[in-house]
């Protein structure tokens, strides 16, 4: 079955519910995880919520909730976890999640949480997840700050890097011996998510690029799941340096960078036996595609049911909400 097909498209629309990937590979259409990707649609930012559930996730739960869902925990003994849009919005874990960890952590699944934002601490996140009742510890969590620092690092050794920021992404680059400087000289300008970026922060990075500084950057998200809707990402502030004429070096995060790599070697299991779950066809999608691991597209994000349809590597299995996994596969 050609997953393009208008009448299962119409259907979906129809619904709101969510794709079962696994049916339509018994229809002969067989979704292939490492070719999982985006068609470039369009993220639909009226529905982020900061309830717990999106609304296409509420109707794929009318219509009959994620069947494709189970037996998640039959087939993978590891998952990798995106953070904003699946296991939390802003400052609240989603609906759903506390069950899912706690029924992973029975099962005695590994887990590791995989996230683009470089905002915050990896012990900080670890420390979310502990209050949940299950062990997590910081080796769990990887971000692209993390890994920007140790890309960097590998690159020039230790070095002054002028930042643009968040403290987070601070205290990863010093913690491996580089120094932060507000102003050049600097042999290297690092870019993360930020609020306060603006122009000042622009032209005072762009003396120190046109003398031969590499640019890294954290990631590329253009946008992000938020408690009050879709938000810009640190794409938008990369895509002001591209605007200059100059583009990244090393780019750490999701869906091809370091960052991911590590995440899979945290979970020291066999690609077969891994997926990674996240609510981004085009980020997390494409991070499974560039690990060859399976990819479970939760509908509490960026992407909805409908993208997954139109997607031209449609995701292995599609939930409304992680509850619908650990609902169906706690032991």
């Amino acid at each position: 079955m050609d997953l393009r097909d208008h009448s299962l498209l119409s259907r979906a629309r129809e619904a709101g519910g969510a794709l079962n990937a696994s049916r339509a590979r018994e229809a002969g259409g067989a979704p292939n995880a490492s070719r999982a990707r985006d068609t470039g649609g369009a993220p639909n930012a009226s529905q982020a919520r900061d309830t717990g559930g999106a609304p296409n996730a509420s109707r794929a739960r009318e219509a009959g909730g994620a069947p494709n869902s189970a037996g998640l925990f039959d087939r993978y003994d590891s998952f990798i976890l995106d953070m904003d849009g699946t296991l939390a919005r802003g400052e609240s874990l989603l609906s759903g999640v506390p069950e899912f960890l706690r029924a992973a952590s029975h099962a005695k699944k590994r887990l590791v949480v995989l996230t683009d934002n470089s905002t915050r601490p990896r012990d900080e996140i670890a420390e979310r997840l502990r209050s949940t009742g299950i062990p997590f510890n910081a080796d769990q969590v990887v971000t692209s700050s993390h890994a920007a620092a140790v890309e960097l690092y590998r690159l020039l050794g230790s070095c002054r890097v002028y930042l643009i920021g968040e403290k987070a992404l601070a205290d990863d680059l010093t913690q491996l011996g580089h120094e932060v400087v507000t102003t050049a000289p600097a042999d290297a300008v690092v870019v993360g998510f930020t609020s306060r970026f603006d122009y000042t922060s622009l032209a005072k990075a762009l003396p120190i690029l046109a003398s031969g500084a590499p640019l890294i950057v954290t990631d590329e998200a253009p946008v992000y799941a938020a408690p009050q809707g879709t938000m810009p990402g640190a794409g938008s502030l990369v895509g002001a340096f591209r605007g200059m004429g100059y583009a990244p070096v090393v780019v750490a995060g999701k869906p091809h960078g370091a960052a991911v790599d590590l995440a899979l070697k945290a979970t020291g299991t066999p690609r077969d036996k891994v997926a990674l779950i996240g609510d981004s066809l085009p980020s997390d999608g494409g991070a499974a595609q560039h690990l060859g691991v399976s990819f479970v597209l939760v509908l509490t994000g960026v992407s909805t049911a409908e993208d997954a349809i139109l997607a031209a590597g449609p995701p292995d299995h599609v939930c409304a909400t992680l509850a619908d996994a650990s609902s169906r596969n706690a032991r």
